[in-house]
């Protein structure tokens, strides 16, 4: 019988966790944020909470106060069910997910608190998979550590969390030059997926259900209103125009040390900028003006600097692929100029089929798009994936290439 727990899931997840907090007011205004907004020439400082080694990739309507348990979601020790070989894949997605944010510096502290929870969130779950294994490992009858997560739900979660990051990257990007309402609720959706991926009592059919929500919260987004050239910047415009800022720094600081550099070219500029983003009232329009100079300054030493403008897949645009087996796709950049090539790739419905990295791993026979989103520009695409049956063939699409067997349930096509 399903039951509505309303303060008791954050209750428990507040003592699971008690480190984790949520955030009670996500936006102030405008003009008292932009007070207190604090900028460093050396924001270097390892933003993550833990020793976890990296080594190498929706608005809800429905809060986790909200969630419904009932018998499917009982908690149960199935350590006994996971393989060596599967705890290993699932590290592999925790450390992707942990590198979709790597590269994000935080330039005011709404972002920082966004990244830290994010991290945060990384450690729990690492705790969850190395409590796992040692409950695997134990002899028979031994007591083994304090597991709360389904380990089922792990790979469900990791989605969500990879998902989140390509939220949070979002905001920094693409949303930079919207009005602060678009990232109050681009706030909303981060800080419940975050909770959403430490609620025991979420189950993975809730957790695709909130997955699946980001692509129309994504077109929502795009729809606010741009920031006007008169309008009082935000400390997310400021935060975008740091990042340039500090780009600009450091090619000043990689070609100091060259025969002929004058320094005068970046140094004047770079001063300017920073001065300028600590007045309060310094508006939209004035900022725009002066990183269009500066990034004049940058031109003359780098050349001018070439955005990824598109992206194709080396296999084309659509394929199909067998359910018992899984497979890849490789995206490239273009154009070939783009110095940072590196991209993310998710899937447009979690129920069908998910990525693990730069792998496809099917879950339902249908129809699902794979998209690939540029870290440099944010420019996306999609690649059409059709999944049949094991041994079906269709005569209109090229097949994938497999990437190995799919460890999944195919008793419903053998009946």
């Amino acid at each position: 019988m399903k039951k509505k727990i309303l303060i008791l899931s954050l209750s428990l997840m507040m003592i699971s966790f008690n480190s984790f907090t949520s955030k009670a007011d996500i936006i102030n205004d405008q003009e008292s944020d932009s007070n207190e907004l604090e900028f460093s020439e050396s924001n270097e400082e390892d933003r993550n909470s833990s020793d976890l080694e990296i080594s190498s990739d929706e608005n809800s309507d429905k809060s986790t106060d909200e969630l419904e348990i009932n018998d499917e979601n009982k908690i149960e020790d199935k350590s006994g069910e996971v393989s060596k070989l599967e705890i290993s894949g699932l590290r592999e997605d925790l450390t992707r997910a942990q590198k979709a944010v790597q590269d994000i510096t935080p330039y005011n502290d709404d972002e920082k608190e966004m990244l830290d929870k994010y991290n945060q969130a990384v450690v729990e779950l690492n705790d969850q998979i190395d409590k796992i294994e040692q409950n695997q490992s134990r002899p028979e009858g031994a007591v083994g550590g304090s597991q709360i997560l389904d380990v089922q739900t792990i790979p469900t979660r990791i989605q969500l969390l990879i998902r989140i990051g390509r939220a949070i990257r979002f905001g920094t990007t693409e949303l930079s030059n919207k009005v602060v309402a678009a990232h109050t609720k681009l706030a909303e959706y981060v800080t419940t997926g975050i909770l959403y991926t430490l609620n025991p009592f979420a189950s993975s059919s809730q957790i695709m259900d909130y997955i699946n929500q980001w692509d129309a919260l994504e077109q929502e987004l795009l729809q606010y209103p741009d920031l006007q050239p008169q309008d009082i910047a935000t400390i997310y415009k400021k935060a975008s125009v740091s990042r340039q800022l500090a780009d600009a720094r450091r090619v000043m600081n990689e070609n100091r040390r060259f025969k002929g550099f004058s320094i005068k070219y970046l140094e004047e500029p770079i001063r300017q900028t920073s001065a300028m983003l600590w007045r309060i009232t310094v508006t939209c329009g004035e900022l725009d003006e002066q990183v269009e100079k500066l990034n004049k300054a940058v031109e003359k030493i780098t050349g001018p600097k070439v955005r990824a403008s598109n992206i194709e897949f080396m296999e084309g645009d659509k394929g199909y692929i067998q359910i018992d087996k899984k497979t890849k796709i490789r995206p490239v950049i273009r154009p070939e100029e783009v110095k940072n090539k590196d991209y993310i790739l998710y899937s447009s419905n979690s129920y069908i089929a998910r990525v693990s990295g730069d792998e496809i791993i099917p879950l339902k026979t249908g129809n699902v798009n794979i998209i690939a989103v540029s870290k440099d520009s944010g420019v996306k695409k999609a690649f059409n994936l059709q999944i049949v049956g094991p041994g079906e063939v269709l005569e209109n699409l090229p097949q994938l290439d497999s990437s190995g067997d799919n460890n999944i349930d195919l008793s419903e096509f053998y009946k």
